[in-house]
């Protein structure tokens, strides 16, 4: 009774936010509509409450419920830093993570008679220049791959807008997916290690947090993990403080929104636009959202601004 009270809280509560994929709310209806007529709580009454539980934490994360209202999940909702968000990374960060990134494709050292740590460095140096998202992009087959066209086409099923999602690669990037160990293998052998079967959604593979936060450890840009194995309070503040996977997307769409307002001299709006129809975002929203507020963007923004100021006062005048 207390579980249906939360999510029809929930539902009311959060039904107007611009959180994604709205599916997930209609999932969520038909299933606790399920679950209340025929009173059966089990592994779909559990998916539900899961869900319900991420889309609260995301409603606490940018402010759209306040400590002082209803919590129905306070004892298990990760209340994160402010600054604990999506970011760009910065080119010192990139550059670093790259180069410990290609270490590890190249199979030096501790990682070199081990094939998961070279997939998954493979899958991140990959998903850092196309801006996939991780879910996505890690259970890629071998025949969704077609190398004279140098395309890679992800089926609607795993796609988040439930579309086909195509991706035009550069020879080098093509070049970098075929180095997987896994290349040589059967056409529905997945490139880069794959997802489990038994999450929803898809849940990565239990090495990529791990050989993420190896590559992180290994640029010495913040601290060591491995130091912090005897204290799981710090250990996992450590964590939280550092760049994600999927800050890679972020550092991407902020590029790209760059790359647009350099080339196109237009105002934010249009750049965002036109990205979030590359990225195959729901709306623009959610683009202005990983569009971050960086150097590059500031100067783009300033120049454009000039110009426009400068042909509309007439730029022959001040010429002479």
């Amino acid at each position: 009774q207390r579980d249906i009270q939360c999510t029809n809280w929930l539902i009311g509560h959060v039904g107007h936010l611009a959180i994604g994929d709205q599916e997930i709310l209609r999932v969520m209806d038909a299933v606790i509509l399920q679950c209340e007529e025929t009173g059966e709580y089990k592994g779909t009454a559990e998916k539900a409450m899961m869900i319900l539980r991420h889309i609260h934490k995301i409603a606490r994360r940018y402010g759209s419920i306040t400590s002082e209202q209803f919590e129905p999940f306070a004892e298990s909702v990760y209340r994160p830093d402010p600054s604990d968000r999506g970011r760009s990374l910065t080119s010192n960060e990139l550059k670093h993570i790259w180069e410990q990134l290609d270490a590890m494709r190249q199979a030096k050292g501790y990682f070199q008679k081990m094939k998961w740590p070279k997939r998954l460095a493979l899958f991140f140096m990959v998903k850092a220049l196309l801006g996939s998202r991780s879910m996505e992009f890690l259970d890629l087959r071998k025949s969704e791959v077609n190398q004279e066209t140098c395309q890679i086409v992800i089926p609607a099923v795993r796609v988040k807008q439930r579309k086909d999602l195509i991706f035009n690669l550069t020879e080098e990037v093509m070049h970098l997916v075929m180095q997987s160990p896994a290349w040589g293998e059967s056409d529905n052998e997945t490139v880069f290690g794959g997802c489990s079967t038994k999450h929803p959604r898809g849940k990565p593979i239990g090495s990529y947090d791990k050989t993420w936060h190896q590559v992180l450890d290994q640029t010495g840009l913040y601290g060591s993990v491995a130091d912090l194995r005897h204290d799981a309070e710090a250990k996992i503040a450590l964590k939280n403080s550092r760049p994600r996977p999927h800050d890679l997307r972020h550092h991407f769409i902020t590029e790209a929104v760059g790359d647009e307002l350099e080339q196109t001299g237009g105002n934010v709006s249009d750049a965002i636009k036109a990205v979030s129809e590359t990225v195959q975002h729901a709306s623009s929203k959610m683009t202005a959202h990983y569009t971050h507020d960086t150097d590059r963007i500031r100067n783009a923004v300033s120049k454009n601004r000039q110009n426009n100021l400068l042909e509309a006062l007439g730029k022959d005048r001040l010429a002479s």
